[in-house]
Formats: structure tokens, sequence, C-alpha cells
């Protein structure tokens, strides 16, 4: 086992099973509550894969929908099992990963087998699959008529041409009607494998008794099953053509996103780094740092529900700018305007690389936050603390280095009542 260093002297460990899952067990002694997470990279921008050399393709929203069965079980539902064990279970699944966890303040070896079953034995049937599309497609349904995530989903349809992140993570009706038991075992087999899982375990058990358990389990048996798999994604051509989309839906105040693309330039650089970058110039910006920002609200500029977002990854990136009730064409040319004023000094990047050191501290008073967070940077192939070193070390040359991956496109998207 390798003891990870870290900056808040936190013990973790990580290692391999003999079937190669990687494990990290953080031990918290003075903690009741305990977490356990089990991750794997197929996610809601999975749709390609290289597999022994050749090119797969996967349905859009395959993830989502193997999240829904893998709760199936022969008595009804898996939830029920681990209600009766005194845990609490739940599963996500976002566009970079499918997570599958539980707490619980009672005996933790239950439940973490439990868990670690659902890895091994999948209890797909063709009735199960046909039942669970047509709760899939209302929940799709559903999500279409709230304003929120259409505008989101819109904005990001909007920005890209053939990125996967321009569709919604559980697909669409036609995917999920399509989507056949089939598509989803060879999913499981290919991502729930031993190889491309990462497991989280926060505890106040021993090192050493959380290993034992562990490894009894058939999940952690030295195995042929599965391949390490390489998701194929590349950065996409700018769109050098700004686009405005509307969608009206039966809303009283419009919600506007204006969002800025990042060059395909980005993909050649630390994309933990960008981000850093990013979020440090336009928070000393667009915040309450600015002298500016409260005449921007006394003048009806912006509002108090004015925010920012920056994602920058491998094979993407952009940063959207959220507007409610503010014409479009204001927001539009404030966020151009401005964008052209960004500066930071460094007494501001000081300021907020010590704010937000203490709020990362703050993750490791919540085993489940711990267990998530660690989970999602390592199924990155990253670590939690790689974050953490990058933002102590970020200067002012690091910052104006990512500001130039900002592209000069500025799209708007939009929805409006009727």
């Amino acid at each position: 086992m390798k003891l990870i260093t870290n900056p808040f002297n936190e013990t973790i460990y990580q290692w391999q099973t003999p079937s190669q899952m990687t494990v990290l067990l953080v031990h918290k002694p003075e903690f009741v509550n305990q977490a356990v997470g089990v991750g794997t990279t197929l996610s809601g921008l999975t749709s390609t894969i290289d597999l022994n050399g050749e090119r797969l393709t996967l349905k859009p929203g395959l993830a989502h929908f193997l999240e829904h069965q893998l709760f199936e079980s022969d008595a009804g539902s898996i939830m029920n099992d681990f209600t009766e064990v005194g845990a609490s279970v739940n599963a996500y699944t976002s566009y970079h990963e499918t997570v599958y966890y539980f707490a619980t303040t009672n005996s933790l070896k239950k439940p973490l087998h439990l868990l670690m079953d659902m890895m091994v034995d999948a209890k797909l049937t063709k009735q199960s699959v046909q039942k669970e599309k047509g709760i899939i497609i209302q929940e799709l349904a559903m999500y279409e008529q709230m304003p929120e995530a259409r505008l989101i989903r819109e904005t990001f349809a909007n920005l890209y041409e053939n990125h996967p992140l321009k569709f919604d993570i559980g697909g669409s009706a036609e995917s999920v009607s399509a989507t056949e038991l089939k598509d989803l075992m060879q999913a499981y087999d290919l991502f729930y494998n031993p190889k491309n899982l990462v497991m989280v375990i926060v505890s106040h058990h021993p090192i050493a008794t959380l290993k034992n358990w562990v490894l009894e389990h058939p999940l952690s048996h030295k195995t042929n099953r599965g391949h390490h798999l390489k998701t194929r994604r590349t950065w996409e051509p700018l769109v050098e053509t700004s686009k405005i989309k509307s969608t009206i839906m039966d809303i009283t105040q419009n919600k506007v996103i204006v969002s800025v693309p990042l060059l395909p330039e980005t993909a050649e650089a630390d994309s933990l780094l960008v981000r850093w970058g990013l979020r440090v110039l336009l928070e000393s910006h667009f915040s309450e740092m600015n002298p500016d920002y409260q005449t921007w609200l006394d003048a009806g500029t912006i509002n108090a529900l004015f925010d920012y977002d920056v994602d920058v990854e491998a094979d993407y990136g952009h940063v959207l700018f959220l507007f409610e009730n503010i014409d479009h064409h204001d927001a539009r040319a404030f966020v151009i305007r401005e964008l052209q004023k960004l500066s930071i000094t460094q007494a501001q990047l000081e300021q907020l690389k010590k704010r937000w050191f203490f709020a990362s501290l703050r993750v490791f008073n919540n085993p489940s936050s711990i267990m998530l967070r660690l989970l999602h940077y390592h199924l990155k192939t990253r670590s939690y603390f790689d974050l953490l070193h990058i933002l102590n070390d970020l200067s002012l040359a690091d910052v104006k280095a990512a500001q130039r991956f900002l592209a000069d496109v500025v799209h708007v998207t939009e929805i409006k009542g009727r």
C-alpha cells in the first residue's frame, strides 16, 4: 500500500486488489459516519472507445440507463437490502463518471459487500430493460419542462457541434427506446470490470481491517476479465461565428447564458492549471472584489442571480455567464465589454488562493464529501491533491497564460416566456 502525502496530513492509503481495482482507504478514527463509493469512467460523455484496436460507439444515455438497472435484484430493488443493514445508498451519472455510494453509522462490512456485489452480478433482463425505458423517457420529459435544465442542455448544444457534451446525460427518447439488453451488458462487461473501477472507503475502522474486508469479496480476486479502456474524444474545431438561440417556455422571467468557448490549443495545456487560472481571474472581476460590481447591481446590468462557471477538461473548455430577467442583447454586450477589462493583482491572487485552499479543507469534515471528491479525481487519473498543489503554486503568469485561451467568440442561449 502507498501512503498518499497531502497538505492536510490525512491518513490515506492507495493500493490495487489482485483484480487490479484501485482502492483508496481514508482513516478517520474520530468519525462515526462512514462512506463508501465505487465509480467507473462510463459517463454521459462516453460515446466512443478504443477496444483492441477497434472503434466502438455507444448509444447516448447508456451510462445513465445502466445506473438505473443496477439497482434491480431478484427480490425487487437492491435499495431494500441496504436499508436492512442500516445504510443509505444512492448513485449518480455525470458527464465524467458513474458512481454508486452509501453512508452508514452502523456495520460497514455488509453494505460494503452489497455494493461490491453490484459490480460483479448485474440482474438485467429483457423485461427489466423494457420496463425501465418508460421510466427514463418520462424522466427526460420532466427535465425538458425544467427551465434551468433545458437552458444548460440548449447551451451545450449551441456551444458544440460534435462533442458528446451536446447530448443530455440521459440520452434522448430515441436513444433510450433503441437501447437493448445486449448494449447494457456490453457496457457493463467493459466498464464495470475491476480494471476500470475505483473504490474509496472513509471509515474509523483500522486500515488493515478495511483491506481484509475488500479482499474477501470476489470483486477483488484475480481475474482475466476486462481491459483498461481509453475513451476517444478530441477537441473540436472552434466555431468562429457567434450564435444566438432562443427557446420559448411557460416562464415569467427569461434566463440567459452567455457562453465563451476556449481555443482548441487549450488541449495542449494542463486542464487543472487553466481552470484555476480562469477561476481566479473571473472571480477577481465578476464578484464583490471588483468595486464596479455594486455599480452593475445598482444599474440593473446584473442582479443577485448573476453567476459564472468555468469548466476545462482535456477535450473541451468553456466559460458560462448566467443571467436572469436581463435582456439577452444587454447580457451579451456586458460580457464582451467586461472580458476586455480582465486583470488581477498579486494581492487579489493571494487572497483567492487562501480562500479556496481553506474551503477545500472543509471537504475533510464530511465522509461523503471526502469520498466523492477523491473518487472524482482518481477516475480522471488525477489526484484531488493535484488540484490543491496547482492552486498553491498558481502565479500571475499562469493566470495570464490561461486568459489567452479565451476565444473571441460569444454565444447566447435564452429561455424566454411566451
